[in-house]
Formats: structure tokens, C-alpha cells, sequence
């Protein structure tokens, strides 16, 4: 792969300051000579030792951020297949900048692993590892949910935080899609305890009558109002006999609708 950007001055002098921040958050969990090996992979995309970048790191690394980068890593860099499973929930958790990752780039991650729209099942675009086998699986409903809802969305929704992967609001029909398609065998535990249907009730509460727990601006307000409004809108447009839509029948009666 073409990697000659990386001796381009330019490049160097921006990615360095994308490196002073990824020293920071894992300066604690590495050892010094260790860190010097990841700095340099992450600099040149020529891998010292692989005794100290495991796959997980070895992608998460990679100079070159864009589909061409990430499928060439899978291909042909990363040895297991597991590994793109956790980097799809890990793009999804919203963490990125602080692993050296752009605005830009975290958003076309999200885009490479999960596009706009919520699909089941999840195939890899090129052969992974050394067996070059296709990474296949089904996507967790669950899990997809609590890391988006529960605490970022909830947290924001309330006011706690205003701080918000760009991805929820510039990708936000694919949360839209996931609850849209979310039914009886998505819900965990039992049935009217379920941690999903405690997130999912709080999220339609929020919708009927929203009341900030935190001080907001009214910018602040109205951009989560609008948000809301939408939601309002996803909600009012589940066809089928889903448990979402019993649930979100139920609550609009509750509240007087």
C-alpha cells in the first residue's frame, strides 16, 4: 500500500499533534519503550514489534484512516478476525478522538462499519487474518442499543453532558432504523423488568414530555428538542405488532395523547 503521505512534512506536523494526544490517554497503561513502538507505527505504518501492537492496535493505529487503510489493515495486517467485531461496537461507543482519529475520520468509520441505516448481520468487505477468511456475524441489537442510549444519548438528553459523538446527530437514521426494527426477542431479561425497556421508556418520556434535568441554554434546548421531535416521529411510524410500538402506544396513553 502506498504510504508515501506519511514523509509529506505537512502530514507529519498534523498527525504529530494527533500523537501528543494519544500519548496522553495511554501514557499510563504502556511502558516507554513500548510507546516509542506505537508512536512510530502510528507515524509510519511500519510495525517494530508485534509483541507490543496487538490487532486491536495495529488497526486502531494505522496512518491511513479511509476504507482503503482499514480494509488493507484487515487484510493483510491484523492476524485474527475477531478483531473487527470489537472495533465495530468500539466505533459505536464514540472515543475516537482521543486515539489520534480526526472528526472526519471518526465519522467515516462509522460509515465503513455501520453506514447510515441499521443491518442484522454484518459480513467484512475484504478476508481478514491468516486464514483470509470473511468476518461474519449478527449484529448485537443489545448491545448496539445501551451503547448508543445508555449513558450517551440519556446524558445528553437530560443536559448532564453536552458532549456527543458527531456521528449521533450527522448518523442519526441509523438509530432511528435500529428502534424501528427492535421487537420482543431484543429485549433482555424479563419481561416489563428489562434493562432495555427501562432505557426505552425513560428515551419515549423524554419524547411526551420533555423536562431537562440540567441548566440549558435555549440553543442547547431546542437542538435536543428537535432531536426529540424526530424521535416523536420514528416512534409514530413502527408498522407492525412490535413490542416498541405497544410500548410507545401505551406511554402516549399515560400521558394523555
Amino acid at each position: 500500500m502506498d504510504l508515501s503521505i506519511t514523509k509529506a512534512p505537512d502530514w507529519i506536523a498534523r498527525r504529530a499533534e494527533q500523537w501528543a494526544v494519544v500519548r496522553e490517554a495511554i501514557k499510563g497503561e504502556v511502558r516507554k519503550k513500548d510507546l516509542k513502538e506505537i508512536e512510530h507505527y502510528f507515524m509510519t505504518g511500519e510495525i517494530l514489534s508485534r509483541n507490543v501492537l496487538s490487532d486491536s492496535s495495529l488497526f486502531t493505529y494505522f496512518p491511513l484512516k479511509s476504507e482503503e487503510g482499514w480494509d488493507f489493515v484487515l487484510e493483510h495486517i491484523i492476524e485474527s478476525p475477531f478483531v473487527i467485531e470489537h472495533k465495530l461496537y468500539w466505533t459505536i461507543e464514540g472515543d475516537l478522538i482521543r486515539f489520534g482519529y480526526t472528526p472526519e475520520e471518526e465519522l467515516a468509520q462509522w460509515d465503513y462499519f455501520l453506514g447510515s441505516t441499521f443491518k442484522r448481520n454484518f459480513k467484512s468487505r475484504v478476508p481478514i487474518g491468516k486464514n483470509k477468511e470473511y468476518a461474519q456475524f449478527e449484529v448485537d441489537v443489545d448491545r448496539v442499543f445501551t451503547l448508543m442510549f445508555g449513558p450517551r444519548l440519556s446524558y445528553w438528553i437530560s443536559g448532564e453532558d453536552d458532549d456527543l459523538p458527531r456521528a449521533y446527530m450527522l448518523r442519526k437514521r441509523y438509530y432511528f432504523d435500529l428502534l424501528s426494527q427492535m421487537d420482543e426477542q431484543d429485549f433482555d431479561g424479563v419481561p416489563g423488568d428489562s434493562r432495555i425497556e427501562r432505557l426505552m421508556t425513560r428515551q419515549m418520556n423524554s419524547v411526551l414530555d420533555y423536562q431537562p434535568k440540567f441548566p440549558l441554554t435555549n440553543e442547547q434546548k431546542a437542538v435536543r428538542q428537535g432531536f426529540l421531535d424526530e424521535l416523536r416521529e420514528v416512534f409514530d411510524g413502527i408498522e407492525g405488532d412490535t413490542k416498541v410500538k405497544r410500548m410507545w402506544q401505551a406511554l402516549k396513553k399515560k400521558h394523555g395523547e
